[in-house]
């Protein structure tokens, strides 16, 4: 029992010797604010870090393009024997490492199947949980 005691006073005494010392100066107003910065910073890149995004899926002629924003991920060719669809389905299986951490909804800007894009959310909430 003396000996966590002596620990005790050992971390207590510097800890006081500080705080006074703090006050004396003056610093303690500006040890708090610079304080509550710090902790805003950090909570708001934390925040930003794991915020996630819509992927929007364009076609174009014989390309089709992965959006994130406004920011292309990648595109695809579109080949003459291959349906957009299959091509779909495997491009987002094969990429669902990397979406899963960054999409949280699937979208098709100038084209149109809502069977396809619920299985392809489906997919991406599947992976995700």
């Amino acid at each position: 029992m003396d000996q966590n005691i002596s620990y005790l006073f050992y971390i207590t005494i510097p800890v006081i010797d500080i705080i006074l010392y703090v006050v004396h100066e003056e610093w303690l107003w500006e040890i708090i604010v610079v304080s509550l910065l710090i902790l805003f910073v950090v909570r708001y890149v934390s925040v930003m870090h794991s915020q996630k995004e819509t992927l929007n899926i364009i076609q174009g002629d014989e390309v089709l393009y992965f959006t994130l924003s406004d920011d292309l991920l990648f595109s695809v060719q579109i080949g003459k024997e291959q349906k957009r669809n299959e091509l779909l389905r495997e491009v987002i299986e094969k990429e669902i490492v990397v979406m899963r951490d960054i999409v949280y909804r699937i979208d098709f800007v100038n084209f149109k199947n809502d069977r396809l894009q619920r299985e392809l959310n489906a997919l991406i909430k599947e992976r995700e949980e």
